[in-house]
């Protein structure tokens, strides 16, 4: 089967493949309707210390799995005025080594990624921005957008 060439916006996460582009869209056209809320800086605080490093920094030996990001291009990405739109937290899993959302009642409810904004997270971070608007979007929401596991396209 060969490769198919998208011109999509994706998000890698532990070998899955998530179509960016097509979520954005079903969220504009509300096909698709997340959960809003705020991320608050003491998680963007932990989010950049614990899941993010630069790309100009060390890999870690150890540890949990981390996005990379272009240190350049965060600053990029809050000059276009991006900080408005909300990044997009999705629900990847229970063993993907994210963050881990936690009820009222003190149960455990999935392992949350960024899968978009990590940019502006990043910026939001280094530049004392105290929160930041955060679509909150759970497994059975994101499948339908997941492109490829382990390198075998998903046939839709």
């Amino acid at each position: 089967m060969g490769s198919k060439e998208s011109k999509s916006e994706t998000f890698e996460w532990k070998s899955t493949v998530y179509d960016i582009s097509a979520i954005l869209s079903e969220i504009e056209q509300r096909l698709l309707i997340p959960r809003l809320t705020y991320i608050g800086k003491g998680l963007m605080d932990w989010y950049l210390t614990e899941m993010l490093r630069f790309d100009d920094e060390s890999t870690p030996t150890s540890g949990r799995d981390r996005v990379t990001l272009s240190r350049s291009h965060v600053e990029t990405v809050a000059q276009s005025g991006a900080l408005k739109r909300p990044i997009i937290v999705a629900d990847v899993g229970p063993d993907s080594s994210g963050m881990t959302e936690v009820r009222d009642d003190g149960s455990w409810h999935g392992t949350y990624v960024v899968i978009d904004g990590n940019h502006r997270l990043a910026y939001a971070h280094l530049n004392s921005v105290t929160r930041l608007p955060a679509y909150y979007l759970e497994r059975e929401d994101i499948s339908r957008f997941i492109l490829s596991i382990d390198g075998y396209e998903l046939v839709t």
